[in-house]
Order: structure tokens, then C-alpha cells, then sequence
């Protein structure tokens, strides 16, 4: 490991659900971290992740790139976070995932930032038509594509389907499982396959690529296991106790909805969800040939088996206290 407490990392939208766990493994290795942020005053939780002033929130919206310039100037490596899988207000895909990247990339390469991580998504993909408006996956891979630019030697990364405590995909089915009782919907064909990622794996990962002397390169980031979205609902209906029947949403409906949920103040799902539910999100080939996954860093992937048990346990019938009841036989030796 690098001299870490001489150098700063600076995280770029780093109070959402991955960049928390990204700041507690820096701040564990011994970096000093900025931690970029719309409203900093909401963030004071990142604090006591490190020492004494290790970790530190700042103003930074990469929609207006004064603030961007002041997070990354000074600092030795930036990991870029920023991204939304909605679009609200002034929040578009366009200008958040695409020219909010090419944001962090050129003012990280004008103020010589050793290092820069961008993250993406697996299945990002380019436009049929110039003209068309963009979508989560798209506008993800103009990201990319804008970083490459500016910062050649850019390490992009693109996880699959995120789990953890506070994460979009068990926690989604565990409350629509909840809610219906009997009924659940799905907003995905029940038979994509994905490679559900845990979230401390993938900041293990941030600081295992920046004491790399990769550059240059994308990294895809998958669990142990492959999965169908069937697979997944199942586990999470045993993790849950509850035996809600399965729905799968059609396409056309599931967008509707999650243009409905827009206007709500909570999103039960996202348009990005949406599409990216839709198919298959798995490691390729190449990226496992070439060593550029969690096991090419030498981190073990963790299986969600067990890791979703203690955060889902509470939507059971009888809450917390009901574990005589789970029904995968995996977790139940472990009662």
C-alpha cells in the first residue's frame, strides 16, 4: 500500500449507498478523503468513518463545474460516483451521467489527478440514433466515453446489480413482497440473468485499484454466482418468510409506472431500474480472461445467501425474532 495518509482521494458523489462504504475502506487504508457532495450539511455522517478530520464533506454538484474544481484540485486520485438512475427537476441523464462525467475527467486531468475512477454499469450502451434522448444505459456510455477522452488513462468500472443494506434490488422485492402480501410485482423478465455484487466487495475493489498501477482499462465487477431475476425474488421471499406470488411486470407497464413514480417522493422504482432489469447484467468473457474483475484483485466475490439475511429478516410476518421460520435450506443450518 501507498504512503496513504500523504494522499487525498477525492469522491465524487460519495454519501450515496456505494460511496459510503467507498469512504469507510479509504479511510480505513489511511487516506485522507474529500467527499463531494450536493448539501455537505447532510453528510456529517461520513465523518466518524475515519479519524479526526480524515474525512471531510465539500460542496460539489457536477452541473456546476466551479464546485468540481475546488474538489478535485489538490487531490491525488478522484473516484467519480455521481450518477442517477431518475430523472427529477433539473436531474437528467444527460446531464449528470454523460456531460457531469466529461465534467470530472477534464478538470481532474487539468489539475493533474494521478489517478481517476469512473464508475459506470454493465450493459451500458451507445445511442441507434444521435437524436434519440438518452437513457440510463446510454447516457452511461457517453460517460465512459467523454472520460476516455479527457483522462486516457481513466479506470472505468462497471458493477452489476449492487446488494447491500441499503441497496435497490432485495430491499425493493422484500417491500413490494410486504406490501402485497399475497401479490408482488417484478418489474423484470424473471429469466435475466445477473451476478449480484455486494457493496463493501466493490469498495475493497476502489482501494485495490488505486495501489494498482492499472490504467487505461474497464473493470466488470460481479458476484460468485449467476442468477436469474427468479432466482433472486426466490431468495429473497425465503430470506423474508413470505410466500407473495410473483408478478412479472410488462415492459411498457413497468415504464409507466416508473414514470409515475417520479412524481412520488419516494420511488419504489426507477426508469435506469427499469431498463437495466431488463437484461441480462453479467461479467463477460473478456473481462474474466483478461483478469479484470473483483477475483483479478484478489478479493472473493461475497455470496448473497447469507449476506442479505440480516437486513432483510425485518420484513417477515414476525419481524426480527422469527428465525425458526426462514425456509432456504442454506440459511437454515445456520439457526
Amino acid at each position: 500500500m501507498k504512503n496513504a495518509s500523504d494522499k487525498i482521494v477525492t469522491i465524487i458523489g460519495g454519501s450515496g449507498f456505494i460511496g459510503r462504504y467507498v469512504t469507510r475502506r479509504l479511510a480505513k487504508a489511511g487516506f485522507r478523503v474529500r467527499v463531494a457532495v450536493r448539501r455537505p450539511d447532510l453528510a456529517g455522517y461520513l465523518q466518524p468513518s475515519g479519524g479526526v478530520g480524515q474525512v471531510f464533506p465539500i460542496q460539489g454538484n457536477v452541473r456546476f463545474p466551479k464546485s468540481i474544481e475546488a474538489a478535485v484540485k489538490g487531490a491525488d486520485y478522484v473516484i467519480n460516483l455521481a450518477g442517477i438512475t431518475d430523472q427529477r427537476g433539473k436531474q437528467k441523464f444527460d446531464i449528470v451521467n454523460a456531460q457531469g462525467a466529461k465534467t470530472v475527467a477534464e478538470l481532474a486531468a487539468k489539475h493533474g489527478v494521478e489517478k481517476l475512477i469512473h464508475f459506470s454499469t454493465l450493459n451500458a450502451e451507445p445511442k441507434n440514433d444521435e437524436d434519440d434522448a438518452d437513457t440510463f444505459l446510454t447516457s452511461n456510455y457517453s460517460g465512459e466515453e467523454n472520460v476516455k477522452a479527457a483522462f486516457p488513462t481513466a479506470i472505468i468500472v462497471r458493477p452489476s446489480v449492487v446488494f447491500g443494506p441499503e441497496d435497490r434490488l432485495f430491499n425493493i422485492i422484500a417491500r413490494f413482497a410486504k406490501l402485497g402480501r399475497y401479490v408482488a410485482p417484478i418489474f423484470s423478465d424473471l429469466e435475466k440473468s445477473f451476478e449480484p455484487v455486494y457493496v463493501d466487495d466493490i469498495a475493497k475493489a476502489m482501494v485495490a485499484l488505486i495501489d494498482s498501477e492499472y490504467a487505461g482499462v474497464t473493470f466488470e465487477l460481479g458476484g460468485p454466482r449467476k442468477m436469474t431475476m427468479a432466482d433472486i425474488v426466490n431468495k429473497t421471499l425465503s430470506a423474508c418468510n413470505r410466500d407473495a406470488k410473483i408478478i412479472a411486470v410488462p415492459s411498457i407497464l413497468a415504464n409507466i409506472f416508473s414514470s409515475i413514480c417520479t412524481m412520488l417522493p419516494y420511488s419504489w422504482v426507477t426508469r435506469g431500474e427499469v431498463e437495466l432489469w431488463s437484461r441480462d447484467n453479467v461479467v463477460s468473457d473478456a473481462a474474466k480472461a483478461a483478469g479484470h474483475t473483483l477475483e483479478g484483485l484478489g478479493i472473493k466475490p461475497t455470496n448473497c445467501d447469507e449476506a442479505i439475511l440480516p437486513y432483510l429478516q425485518h420484513n417477515r410476518p414476525d419481524g426480527d425474532y422469527g428465525l425458526h421460520a426462514i425456509k432456504t435450506p442454506e440459511l437454515e443450518t445456520k439457526n
